[in-house]
């Protein structure tokens, strides 16, 4: 059954070396780093509350949501 996690996050993106250069990108939360798609690194918004629902043995991301605080 998917894990939770909620809290505040960041982008990040990381480029490999080398002569095949390949960027990939990512959303930490809660410490978990999640590899996103570039559209999806588009559309986050930084330091963020988000909920992450995920499958926490291969730390596929199900779905994230911004979290309304009122």
């Amino acid at each position: 059954s998917p894990a939770q996690v909620e809290g505040d996050g960041h982008k990040e993106k990381r480029v490999s070396g080398g002569k095949n250069r390949s960027t990939r990108y990512y959303y930490v939360i809660g410490g978990t780093s999640f590899q996103i798609s570039h559209s999806a690194y588009t559309a986050l918004i930084d330091g963020l509350d988000y909920r992450v629902f995920y499958l926490p043995n291969t730390k596929r991301l199900l779905s994230i949501e911004p979290i309304t605080l009122s």
